[in-house]
């Protein structure tokens, strides 16, 4: 049975190779029709030749298509493939290049997998429901232990009655080492989340000189006072984006699963009375990050001696593999002029939520049903680690704005915010707030908006 799909597959491919220009396939039709040969079939060794190669396709009974008659595969020419993948992709609900090409296959001869991967490529339907691809943009890196801190709240409130209400989970990571410091709270106030913060720092016996956190309010407020008060200063990024915060998020990630480890292995969904242990379970693994054991890379000093091989080894890997990740997508990049659309997450805050949350698979919508324009690309200054920003309108000139602390600014874009689309390419007739209510949630009133471009703006 697999030799006979191997074959299968092979006299597939050969007879798709047989018809590589329009001409050729007028030439078999018209052989077909009128027995009359090619110009270029002039002996009679060319003729045999000729008759051979073809002797298995002929024409419908009206005379208009050609087929491979042993398996009923219409030939189909190169200018008319658009037509009939446009025709077939109507039924096939945006299936992938895989089946869609397989579905091709049992109908039609001459389109190639190529043929059908550049088409879907430039379907809007599959555009706007293509997967997430997530990419650190602006790297987080530390130079010495406790310089910074990434800190998030981890939500354990499905387990709330059997660990004391407690509900969250305040994680604090120090970036350098990646040690991890967990204290629980109760509710997701600024007053709780800021306590929670005070005990890790009496703990740590040091204070971080920076701390990165989304703009929540659980970190304004009283807790933003108290890092003030004690000269920590506050790097918000935005809420619900989970790779701008990447080294928590995984590190969450990580608590997570060793919390599932426990619940398995105790028979019950208790967490408060082990919250030391899974932090220093964590803090004593391998991690691959910094290629060592946070707690072997961490210590209350703030500053790394030229002869402390094992924090210097850690500090040269991560550095490594950020150059690494900046290089690798430079392809990807940009220029002014690409039309473009936007991942609906760097739109709405309410498709950002569904991201935070871990259900992606919820966003029915995953990319802007309009079409924009970059505008303006702006490219890191020498010697930052960060990759290029983008500034778009949309195709009548609007520019997306958003709020921000000191006034409205344009919203600026990474590149994995972005699809580039054709040239040609046109809105999909849906309007943004149904792009995003398809995905069970609704605008708001944070959400990116805009207003009409003026160049002298």
């Amino acid at each position: 049975m697999y030799s006979l799909i191997i074959m299968s597959t092979n006299l597939y491919l050969r007879l798709n190779n047989l018809f590589p220009t329009d001409r050729i396939y007028r030439d078999v039709k018209n052989f077909k029709k009128n027995k009359t040969y090619p110009k270029e079939v002039d002996t009679e060794s060319k003729k045999k030749a000729f008759e051979k190669k073809y002797t298995d396709f002929d024409l419908s009974r009206d005379g208009r298509n050609l087929f491979y008659t042993p398996l009923n595969l219409q030939v189909i020419a190169k200018m008319y493939i658009g037509m009939i993948l446009k025709k077939e992709y109507k039924s096939s609900f945006g299936a992938g290049v895989v089946a869609f090409y397989k579905t091709i296959r049992e109908k039609y001869l001459n389109i190639k997998r190529a043929d059908v991967s550049d088409f879907i490529k430039k379907q809007p339907i599959r555009q706007m429901t293509d997967v997430f691809k997530f990419r650190t943009n602006k790297p987080i890196i530390s130079k010495f232990p406790n310089q910074l801190w990434c800190i998030d709240l981890i939500d354990v409130k499905s387990y709330k009655s059997q660990n004391k209400n407690n509900v969250y989970i305040l994680n604090a990571v120090d970036v350098f080492s990646r040690k991890c410091f967990l204290e629980s709270c109760k509710t997701k106030t600024a007053v709780e989340v800021r306590d929670a913060l005070m005990d890790i720092i009496q703990r740590a016996n040091v204070k971080p000189d920076y701390i990165i956190c989304d703009n929540g309010k659980e970190f304004l407020g009283e807790f933003q006072a108290y890092c003030k008060e004690n000269g920590i200063k506050i790097r918000y990024n935005r809420a619900y984006s989970p790779q701008a915060n990447g080294i928590v998020e995984r590190c969450n990630q990580e608590i997570r699963k060793l919390m599932r480890n426990l619940f398995l292995q105790n028979e019950n969904n208790i967490w408060i009375d082990y919250l030391p242990k899974l932090e220093n379970a964590h803090n004593s693994t391998f991690t691959t990050a910094i290629n060592n054991i946070p707690d072997k890379i961490w210590k209350i000093e703030k500053y790394v001696d030229d002869d402390d091989m094992k924090a210097n080894a850690a500090s040269n890997t991560v550095l490594k593999n950020v150059k690494k990740q900046i290089a690798e997508y430079k392809s990807e990049e940009f220029q002014v002029g690409d039309k473009v659309r936007i991942r609906m997450d760097a739109l709405s805050n309410s498709i950002k939520s569904l991201v935070k949350k871990g259900v992606s698979k919820k966003i029915v919508v995953a990319y802007s049903p309009l079409v924009f324009k970059i505008l303006k690309k702006i490219t890191p200054r020498n010697g930052l680690l960060e990759r290029s920003r983008y500034v778009c309108v949309s195709a009548d000139g609007t520019r997306l704005l958003v709020n921000k602390e000191n006034g409205i600014a344009p919203r600026q874009f990474y590149a994995n915010s972005l699809l580039k689309v054709g040239k040609d390419e046109e809105d999909y007739d849906i309007s943004m707030e149904k792009a995003v209510q398809l995905s069970g949630v609704n605008v708001t009133k944070n959400d990116v908006y805009s207003i009409p471009y003026n160049e002298n703006n």
